[in-house]
């Protein structure tokens, strides 16, 4: 028979548990918006088929059983788990008449969570979380011409200025959410190099500003009155050589570090600033000039107050 615990045990396991339950929740509580980490990736500032429309797809699926904190340890929960799928559709169009040495286009992308589940050991009393709409971004774009280098070689680069609308879910009850609850300016500058006609290296460079979250998670406490997540930098990179004219295989990576520290009430906090590096191989299959499949896969490690997992994407790219 199991021996029965003395009140004073009992008390001090019961407070052990809120104070497990305090630590997790105010760490969980990460402050940077859904951004584009490894999403794009090989031929990344070239316009493949000319000008016109391209619709996108993505099939993303993320698995973390790692949420960390400033240290880059893991949360003081019995479990940590974190699968989600997520389908976004983006549509640009490029405009046919140049300008100067390229030309513009309009950007809109439309993400949705489609499920989301998260245990952490405790029946989701600290982490949980919804599926539902995310939050809509829009930009303009400027695509210059091809810029030869000659022996083959030639340099395909954008310009483009992602503003980040919070019309997605939200819940400030919840751990994990497909909307942010903030507006937020994302410009970023891609550039692919062809070396050869069959080797290209690719890169997108993005700057992140958030603004003012005025219904902060509620793990925050009741005297956090507006959340300002840091200022942000982060990137993709990769490396593709073409196998066969339809066929393409490569690696790729992405890093994300917040440079500025969080505010509360408007004042700096330390201690949340957030990194993630991730790093997998990818391939790029051409079905024919006008309709693309991209394939990639990332580790996610040395994160800091972020979760650390895996992320798959599947990407089909169509012109008309």
């Amino acid at each position: 028979m199991a021996r029965k615990r003395s009140a004073p045990l009992r008390s001090l396991t019961a407070a052990a548990r809120l104070g497990l339950l305090f630590i997790a929740s105010t760490a969980w509580s990460y402050d940077l918006p859904q951004i584009n980490l490894g999403l794009t990736s090989f031929l990344d500032g070239v316009l493949p088929s000319g000008p016109g429309l391209y619709y996108q797809n993505y099939v993303e699926y993320y698995t973390a059983s790692r949420f960390t904190d400033a240290a880059g340890d893991r949360l003081p929960l019995p479990a940590q788990n974190l699968n989600l799928w997520a389908d976004i559709n983006q549509l640009t169009y490029y405009f046919h008449g140049t300008v100067g040495p390229g030309r513009f286009a309009l950007d809109i992308v439309i993400p949705d969570v489609v499920s989301a589940r998260t245990n952490d050991g405790l029946g989701g009393a600290v982490l949980n979380a919804q599926a539902g709409l995310g939050d809509i971004f829009f930009a303009p774009i400027y695509q210059f011409d091809p810029v030869s280098l000659g022996s083959g070689r030639s340099l395909h680069q954008s310009l483009e200025f992602d503003v980040l609308a919070p019309t997605g879910s939200y819940d400030p009850r919840l751990a994990v959410n497909p909307g942010n609850h903030f507006w937020a300016l994302n410009p970023f500058y891609s550039v692919t190099l062809f070396v050869s006609s069959r080797l290209t290296f690719s890169g997108r460079f993005h700057y992140l500003y958030s603004f003012k979250n005025d219904e902060p998670n509620l793990s925050l406490g009741a005297g956090v009155r507006t959340v300002q997540a840091g200022q942000a930098f982060h990137f993709n990179l990769d490396a593709a050589y073409a196998v066969t004219p339809e066929l393409g295989l490569g690696i790729n990576t992405y890093f994300l570090k917040q440079v500025t520290d969080t505010q509360f009430n408007g004042e700096d906090v330390s201690g949340r600033d957030e990194r993630v590096i991730g790093a997998g191989p990818g391939a790029i299959w051409l079905l024919n000039r006008n309709t693309f499949l991209f394939f990639n896969a990332y580790v996610e490690m040395q994160a800091e107050n972020r979760t650390e997992g895996d992320r798959f994407v599947v990407r089909f790219v169509k012109h008309f």
